[in-house]
């Protein structure tokens, strides 16, 4: 019964992801039985290899030519110039998130957890820094119209920032809103927007906000 494994393997089909083996997360785990009164405690030394580099993030990965792990390849990648640095606590960094856009760093930072890491702050590409101070109740950050990000260090960027992904132009600012209106963080599923979408596909966009995904589409043909 488990032997399509469990869904959420971000190495997979963003739409259908896979574990190749059952993964439980959380932090303690009890199990009772109808048919047995006895009680069973079991205790792993230490993690399967395939996943400890994920569960050490924060104490045992050092910061080689930019950016943070495997993504340092975007910064070669002629068709990409805006994607997500630092995925908050996913990449050991809770309330620290990291996007580029282009020349750009745009810094999300929950103030009760500590700051993280610009790992491509020096790479000879950014020209400067934007911070917003983000509470996880987005709520009641709009209802503050103070909160807006503001630039930390270095240049300042123009009023629109025309940005690359997967091959597609978006426009963005960096300095009005809360929100770029592109999340980075959906930037695989939109690359499988435009390798599986073509001409005669129909995309309905539930959820479209700024339109990223339809863009997404509608480039593919659909």
């Amino acid at each position: 019964q488990f032997a399509d494994g469990v869904r959420g393997d971000p190495t997979a089909n963003p739409f259908d992801r896979r574990a190749s083996r059952r993964l439980v997360h959380c932090q303690s785990l009890a199990a009772s039985s109808l048919s047995y009164d006895d009680d069973a405690q079991a205790q792993l030394e230490g993690l399967p290899d395939d996943i400890a580099i994920l569960a050490e993030r924060l104490n045992h990965h050092k910061y080689v030519q930019g950016s943070f792990l495997g993504r340092s390849a975007l910064k070669e990648n002629p068709l990409t110039n805006a994607y997500r640095e630092i995925n908050g606590a996913a990449d050991g960094f809770p309330g620290w998130t990291v996007d580029r856009y282009a020349e750009w760093l745009f810094v999300q930072h929950d103030p009760k957890e500590y700051r993280g890491p610009l790992p491509s702050i020096h790479d000879g590409n950014t020209l400067g820094v934007y911070y917003l101070s983000a509470n996880p109740d987005r709520g009641s950050m709009g209802a503050d119209s103070s909160v807006r990000p503001t630039l930390l260090e270095g240049k300042a960027a123009p009023e629109i920032v025309p940005v690359i992904e997967n091959g597609v132009t978006y426009h963005v600012s960096l300095d009005k809103d809360l929100s770029t209106g592109i999340f980075l963080d959906q930037r695989p599923q939109r690359a499988w927007l435009t390798r599986n979408c073509h001409e005669g596909s129909h995309v309905l966009n539930c959820f479209a906000h700024c339109g990223a995904f339809s863009i997404a589409a509608a480039s593919a043909g659909a």
